[in-house]
């Protein structure tokens, strides 16, 4: 058999053009953000942009994120944690996969802001207020209140082994649906679904708040 003929890839003339395009863009709406000089509005490419720019908002669209997201094939690693929220599988998955990343941005910050505390030699509380800022509550707290705090430990105490464990990879020990298959040996697609499933399960039991979610068919494993 004879070998395929390589295609020389041909350079897209706009591509650097873009490219910088694209840094300002996300340059400008992240200088918004942390200043406050602007306002930023999420809004779809088929929303009126041009009134909110009227009113002197920064427009952000999902789009572009998401279609990063997809090139890089990670979207499917973000969409199940906004279906967990709520939103449904069968919507738009741009808009999932981009407040799916956001979500997960969000936790993987707490959690590693918790597990930094754990390591700490000394209570944050016995540091002198000049070391270590405004005395403000720490990132979970302001996050989430202790009621949700203990409704979630609750939760979790309702899911099955094999829910907990994909759950601690996921967003403990910061793995990857594909890194998780390889240490399991189980197929990447199969994790995502377990994970899906299991973020799924722990919304209903946080917000049913008691008794079991796992379905009966439901092994240690989450198979």
């Amino acid at each position: 058999m004879s070998e395929r003929k390589k295609v020389a890839r041909k350079k897209i003339e706009a591509t650097d053009e873009m490219k910088q395009f694209m840094a300002d863009y996300y340059l400008e709406l992240d200088q918004a953000s942390k200043t406050g000089d602007f306002k930023v509005a999420w809004c779809t490419s088929v929303g009126p942009a041009e009134i909110l720019r009227a009113m002197g908002f920064l427009v952000y669209f999902p789009e572009t994120h998401s279609a990063m997201l997809g090139a890089t094939r990670t979207a499917m690693e973000y969409i199940p944690h906004a279906n967990a929220l709520g939103y449904s599988p069968e919507i738009c998955s741009y808009l999932t996969s981009d407040i799916g990343a956001f979500v997960r941005g969000i936790a993987r910050h707490v959690i590693a802001d918790i597990q930094r505390g754990r390591r700490r030699s000394a209570p944050l509380q016995a540091v002198p207020e000049t070391e270590h800022g405004t005395g403000r509550d720490d990132p979970l707290t302001a996050l989430v209140t202790a009621e949700e705090r203990d409704r979630v430990r609750l939760a979790l105490t309702q899911l099955s082994a094999g829910d907990r464990d994909i759950l601690h990879l996921s967003f403990f020990e910061g793995l990857t649906p594909v890194e998780i298959a390889e240490r399991l040996g189980e197929p990447a697609l199969r994790i995502r679904k377990r994970k899906s499933r299991a973020l799924r399960r722990l919304r209903e039991a946080f917000l049913r708040g008691a008794g079991p979610c796992h379905d009966s068919g439901s092994s240690q494993t989450g198979k």
